[in-house]
């Protein structure tokens, strides 16, 4: 597994914040979260943005299913903002533009909840507090929202939670020795210098270029990076392990989970943002633990004074990271 360098992670970080800010802007509310590492982009900014002035935010455009660069999008002379309020149908030309139960009932129950992914299912329920909105002498603020959306991605995180090994996870090596360190040092580089079934790009460059190409079937490549890192994961679950690189161990095992992880949630960033927050969130701080855990591996074994020979996996590995 190649190993990016601080640099690189710094420059994925501010990626995938660009790539997710980006998204933001352009499909809200199909991602409403921003990672804290993203600085001042807050989702309040997405709320309030209304590219064409017509009254009606971006975010709400993409439920209506209105032009958000254009301020009438059926043409009849009424801002689409106007006729929302006025209880019209901003898709439909007037005067015969009424909003009946129909249409609405139509508008949210047009797929049934099997077929909805997370961030359709969030955009219907945002649909109808706007409908209800519409209706009532005091409609909710973007405060009402903003609490919305934070009870959404909340609940998206807490369903995905990322499993954490503990030491029970492993078989310890109590009565290790120099030899049986070098041994599992041979192990780990094998591990990690194993080259996949097939060639890898790396994943920040993948979602790049999927966006860039607005093509959602490109991220599948992304299987091949999330397959590699479970690989690691179950390898270093089956190692015996001596009691003094425990916690190092630990510390990788968790951090290459958290790696299949993150990748999984960056598949999911075009087609189901919603589902895709918490890995996406996370990916940032899952590559630098990764390549922190296998960078301490070095001085471990230097401290125990274990020495690779030229015909060993260790040999010069552990001195490159």
């Amino acid at each position: 597994m190649a190993m990016p360098s601080r640099k690189i992670i710094l420059a994925a970080s501010v990626a995938v914040v660009v790539i997710a800010i980006t998204l933001l802007l352009t499909r809200p509310p199909k991602v409403s979260y921003t990672a804290a590492t993203a600085g001042s982009a807050t989702t309040t900014g997405v709320l309030a943005k209304d590219s064409d002035q017509d009254g009606l935010k971006d975010w709400e455009e993409e439920l209506w299913k209105t032009d958000p660069q254009n301020p009438d999008t059926d043409g009849d002379g009424a801002p689409d903002g106007q006729e929302i309020k006025l209880g019209r149908n901003p898709l439909l030309k007037g005067p015969n533009d009424r909003l009946d139960s129909e249409t609405v009932s139509n508008k949210i129950n047009s797929q049934t909840d099997a077929d909805l992914s997370d961030t359709d299912k969030f955009s219907r329920e945002l649909f109808v507090k706007i409908i209800a909105a519409n209706q009532s002498p005091t409609p909710p603020t973007e405060a009402d929202f903003q609490n919305f959306l934070n009870a959404t991605i909340k609940n998206e995180i807490d369903s995905q939670k990322l499993k954490i090994h503990t030491a029970a996870d492993f078989s310890i090596d109590m009565a290790e020795t120099a030899e049986k360190i070098k041994t599992y040092g041979n192990a780990i580089a094998a591990m990690l210098k194993k080259p996949p079934p097939q060639k890898l790009e790396y994943e920040i460059s993948t979602v790049e270029r999927a966006e860039k190409n607005k093509d959602p079937s490109e991220l599948k490549a992304l299987e091949g990076n999330i397959t590699a890192y479970k690989h690691i994961e179950n390898d270093l679950l089956k190692l015996t392990v001596p009691q003094s690189a425990l916690e190092m161990h630990l510390a990788l095992a968790n951090a290459t989970a958290g790696m299949a992880w993150s990748i999984t949630g960056l598949s999911y960033i075009m087609t189901d943002p919603l589902k895709a927050l918490p890995g996406v969130a996370g990916y940032a701080e899952n590559a630098q633990n990764f390549s922190d855990a296998v960078r301490a591996f070095r001085g471990y074994f230097e401290n125990a004074n274990v020495t690779f020979n030229p015909e060993d996996d260790g040999y010069r590995f552990f001195d490159e990271l």
